[in-house]
C-alpha cells in the first residue's frame, strides 16, 4: 500500500490507524475529518508530505512522529492543537504551509518534542476563503482575490485539486497588494490578473507557468523587478504595459531562449529592462557526476576567467569539487565555491598559475592533498566561517600557496537569515517576513545579498535565484 484516499463518510482517523505503514508514499485527508488520532501515522517512513484539510481540530500526540521522509505538511487555521511528539524526529521536514497568520500559528497548543515543526520554515498562506474559484477537470482556477491582506501567498491546492491558472482580472485592481507568491502547480496567468496592483514591488513567476496573457501586470507602477522561467513561451500584449518602475528581469534561460519567447506588443518597459541571464554563469561549462542525490564537479570545461561554482545542479546540491577538476585552468584568477560543498578534491586547482583569490564557505570539512600546489599567484581567501572553523577543515599536505595566503575569516553567511550555516529556503522566509514588516531578528548586514547598503525585494529575488540553484554571486 503506496497512496490512500480516505473516503468522505469517516470523521477521525483513529489511533494507530497507520502504524508503521513504512511503504505509504501519499495520503488523502477528506474535509469531512475533524481528529488524527495519538499515532496515527507513526513510523510511516516514506510519507512525504501530508495535507491536513480545514476541518481537522486537533492532532494528537506521536501522530506523524518518525516520519523520516516528510519535507512539507500543510496545517490548516482551523487546528487549536498538536500533541506531545507529534512530528519528533521528522528528520526532513523543513516546510510548514499554515492557512492562517502568525497569530493564529502562535495560539495553537503545540506539545513538546516537536523541534523538526518548529524549527521549520512557516509559511503564512492565503486562507482558501480568500478567492473565488473555478474547478474544472480536476484543475484550480483562481477567478477573484477578495481578502485584504497586502501580502498573498496562493496555495498550491484547493480542496485537493492543484491551481493551474491564474484567471483573468483575478487581482485586478489590488491597490494594497505588495507581494505575491505563486505557486509551482501555476501554468498560466490570465488577461489583466495582476492589472492596476499599484503597490506590487516584485513577483517570481514559478517555472510551471507557460504563457502569460494580455495585461497581466498592466499598469503595475510599482514593480522595479520579475523574475520569469524559461518554460514561459508567450507574454501578451501589454503585460508590463506601463511598469514605469521596471529595471531588473532575472530569465533561467540563455538570450537565444528569451529572443524565442512570443512577446505581444506595448511592453516597452519589459523590452527596455536590463534582462539578467541565467547563463551567465551556467551550469554548461561543468562536467560532474551525480550519485545519491549529491553532485560531485568532475571538470570545468570553460575559459572564464572569474567561476561561481552552482550551488545545484539539475536540482542536487553540488558537494564536492572532484579530483583534478580545474587543474591546469591557467586562466582562471577566482573562484567562488558554494555552502553546499564540503570537500575539495586533491589537485583540484592544481597548477592554476593565474589564481590569486578562492571563496570557500564554512560547510567545507576537508581540502584534499595538493588541491592548490602550483597556484603561484593565490594571496587571498576569502572564508565564510571563523578562525577556528577554518582550522578544523582537514587540509592535506603541499597546499603551501593555501597556507601562506592570507585569510579573510567572516562571521556570518550572506543569505543565512537564520544563522544555521546553510541557505535556503527557510532564510527566504525569514527575508520575506522582514521585508512585510514582521518583527524578525536578522542582521541587514547578512540580508543585504546584493551588497548595495539597502534590504528591499532585489535582495529577495537574488537569494531566491542562489537557492533555486542559479549561478549568482551574494555577498
Amino acid at each position: 500500500m503506496t497512496s490512500v484516499t480516505i473516503p468522505n463518510s469517516v470523521t477521525s482517523i483513529g489511533d494507530l490507524a497507520f502504524y508503521w505503514c513504512s511503504s505509504l508514499t501519499s495520503v488523502t485527508i477528506p474535509n469531512s475529518v475533524t481528529s488524527i488520532g495519538d499515532g496515527a501515522f507513526e513510523y510511516c517512513s516514506s510519507l512525504a508530505s501530508v495535507t491536513i484539510p480545514n476541518s481537522v481540530t486537533s492532532i494528537g500526540d506521536w501522530a506523524f512522529c518518525e516520519c523520516s521522509s516528510l519535507t512539507s505538511v500543510t496545517i490548516p487555521n482551523s487546528v487549536t492543537s498538536i500533541g506531545i511528539t507529534a512530528f519528533y524526529k521528522c528528520s526532513s521536514l523543513t516546510d510548514v504551509y499554515y492557512l492562517g497568520t502568525e497569530e493564529q500559528w502562535n495560539s495553537i497548543a503545540i506539545g513538546y518534542n516537536n523541534d523538526p515543526l518548529k524549527n521549520a520554515t512557516i509559511y503564512y498562506v492565503t486562507d482558501a476563503s480568500c478567492f473565488e474559484y473555478t474547478i474544472s477537470n480536476g484543475e484550480v482556477t483562481i477567478t477573484k482575490y477578495v481578502g485584504s491582506d497586502t501580502a498573498v501567498v496562493i496555495p498550491s491546492t484547493i480542496e485537493g485539486y492543484p491551481i493551474t491558472s491564474i484567471g483573468d482580472r483575478a487581482f485586478y485592481v489590488c491597490n494594497s497588494l505588495t507581494t505575491v507568491t505563486i505557486p509551482n502547480s501555476v501554468t498560466s496567468i490570465g488577461d489583466y490578473a495582476f492589472g492596476w496592483c499599484s503597490s506590487l514591488t516584485s513577483v517570481t513567476i514559478p517555472n510551471s507557468v507557460t504563457s502569460i496573457g494580455e495585461g497581466a501586470f498592466y499598469m503595475c507602477s510599482s514593480l522595479t523587478s520579475v523574475t520569469i522561467p524559461n518554460s514561459v513561451t508567450s507574454i501578451g500584449a501589454s503585460a508590463f504595459y506601463d511598469c514605469s518602475s521596471l529595471t531588473d528581469v532575472y530569465y533561467s534561460g540563455t538570450e537565444a531562449q528569451w529572443n524565442s519567447i512570443t512577446i505581444g506588443d506595448y511592453n516597452d518597459p519589459l523590452n527596455n529592462a536590463t534582462i539578467h541571464y541565467a547563463t551567465e554563469n551556467s551550469c554548461d561549462n561543468f562536467e560532474y557526476e551525480i550519485s545519491n542525490s549529491e553532485v560531485t564537479i568532475t571538470k570545468y570545461i570553460g575559459s572564464d576567467t572569474a567561476v561561481v561554482i552552482p550551488s545545484t545542479i539539475e536540482g542536487y546540491p553540488v558537494t564536492a569539487i572532484g579530483y583534478s577538476a580545474f587543474s591546469g585552468c591557467s586562466n582562471l584568477t577566482s573562484v567562488t565555491i558554494p555552502n553546499s560543498v564540503t570537500s575539495i578534491g586533491g589537485y583540484a586547482f592544481y597548477d592554476c598559475s593565474s589564481l590569486t583569490s578562492v571563496t570557500i564557505p564554512n560547510s567545507v570539512t576537508s581540502i584534499g592533498y595538493t588541491a592548490f600546489l602550483k597556484c603561484s599567484s593565490l594571496t587571498d581567501v576569502y572564508y565564510s566561517g571563523t578562525e577556528a572553523q577554518w582550522n578544523s577543515i582537514a587540509i592535506g599536505y603541499n597546499n603551501d600557496p593555501l597556507n601562506n595566503a592570507t585569510i579573510h575569516y567572516v562571521d556570518f553567511v550572506y543569505g543565512d537569515a537564520n544563522g544555521d550555516g546553510r541557505i535556503n529556503n527557510k532564510d527566504l522566509g525569514l527575508l520575506m517576513q522582514k521585508l512585510n514588516g514582521w518583527d524578525v531578528e536578522i542582521s541587514d548586514a547578512v540580508v543585504d545579498v546584493n551588497a548595495d547598503g539597502r534590504v528591499n525585494n532585489k535582495d529577495y529575488g537574488l537569494l531566491m535565484q542562489y537557492v533555486n540553484g542559479w549561478n549568482v554571486e551574494i555577498g
